[in-house]
């Protein structure tokens, strides 16, 4: 039923603001640092190139966007080098949905992001999960004309996966630059 009453309320959004709302279309790149728990083992928090792309409408001093990111870490355990965990890569995924309120200032506007969608973790060789989870962050972009923009972003994000019979919890930060291209 939620999900139902989004997209219903998704299309009301698009075809009131078509008039006054702008579609974009965006690339992203930046970092992403990742810190990791498992029952007790502690890893080495782990930075990494993330990239991504979304599209999305702007309405007035809002926007409402699709956004998907991946990013690659290393798993490097502080503690007990034996373990079977250890040295492995974890691919990290987020598609979901996004929501933007800007800040009512001409040309350079700051922003507020609270985002949901589904969360992959894949360790290689032991297990794959998915989760759904929120996340949150601010931004700024620079808005050149009608058809362009320059963005910056931070943002946090969160997720319990369960992989091979263990608790794995990821907490990630993203810091990413894109381009925005309106239309």
């Amino acid at each position: 039923m939620k999900k139902i009453l989004v997209l219903i309320g998704l299309i009301c959004v698009f075809f009131a603001g078509s008039a006054y709302g702008q579609f974009y279309l965006g690339l992203d790149g930046g970092v992403s640092s990742q810190k990791l728990t498992l029952e007790d083992v502690k890893f080495d928090s782990d930075t990494s190139f993330v990239y991504g792309l979304r599209l999305g409408f702007n309405f007035l001093f809002l926007a409402v966007e699709g956004q998907y990111f991946q990013v690659s870490h290393n798993m490097t355990l502080s503690d007990f080098p034996d373990i079977n965990w250890g040295d492995r890569n974890i691919g990290y995924n987020y598609l979901g949905l996004n929501g933007k309120l800007f800040l009512p200032i001409p040309f350079v506007r700051p922003y507020f992001i609270l985002g949901y969608g589904y969360y992959t973790a894949n360790v290689k060789d032991i297990g794959k999960d998915s989760v759904t989870d929120v996340n949150f962050g601010i931004g700024i972009e620079l808005k050149l004309g009608q058809t362009f923009g320059i963005l910056g972003e931070g943002k946090y994000h969160s997720g319990s996966f369960a992989i091979d019979e263990s608790d794995l919890a990821v907490k990630n930060y993203t810091l990413t630059g894109g381009l925005n291209f309106y239309f």
